[in-house]
């Protein structure tokens, strides 16, 4: 599994409109192969900030979607908002350097 991590700055007085694009841009990769969940968070010191932090099964899933004409039609909608190009990140769980037989317990 990854993580994708979209990060946009918006321009002032464009919030509201910019959060219900990525709304439909969440809904519609609901029915996309290899999508598992995502979330909305917006800036809690910097209201300006938007992120949405998305599961995918593969990289190769996410850029399927990140790459199909549905994304891209309701992304250029929002590209005009943001104060610039949005940050993209794909992230993955670390390997932990556990040995056979090991276990640790985190309290």
């Amino acid at each position: 599994m990854i993580r994708v991590v979209v990060e946009r700055k918006i321009k002032e007085g464009k919030k509201a409109e910019v959060l219900d694009l990525i709304r439909q841009i969440r809904g519609s990769a609901l029915g996309q192969p290899g999508y598992i969940s995502g979330e909305t968070l917006v800036g809690y010191e910097d209201p300006s900030l938007c992120m949405v932090i998305s599961n995918w099964e593969e990289p190769e899933h996410w850029g399927a979607w990140k790459n199909s004409a549905q994304r891209k039609a309701i992304d250029s909608k929002v590209e005009p908002m943001p104060v610039d190009e949005p940050r993209i990140t794909l992230l993955k769980h670390a390997e932990l350097p556990y040995t056979k037989g090991y276990y640790r317990t985190f309290r």
